[in-house]
């Protein structure tokens, strides 16, 4: 009976150790994860921002496009 349970001990230690290796190798992934989610995000910081277009040359380009599309139905 002492035999069965150390066996039942030891059974029970390995699979805890095993369980605790597979625990920190998914650690070491997240955390490898996270360092290039952070290298990309600086990346994308570092995008020129879009040069801004005058309120009054997008007024007139649509306003060009309405008067071409009403010639168009007539």
């Amino acid at each position: 009976m002492s035999i069965a349970l150390l066996l039942a001990a030891s059974a029970a230690t390995a699979a805890g150790a095993a369980a605790l290796h597979a625990a920190h190798g998914v650690r070491r992934q997240i955390t490898a994860l996270r360092a290039e989610l952070a290298a990309t995000d600086r990346t994308a910081a570092q995008l020129p921002s879009p040069r801004p277009t005058p309120a009054e040359e997008i007024r007139t380009a649509v306003t060009q496009a309405l008067a071409e599309e009403r010639e168009r139905e007539l």
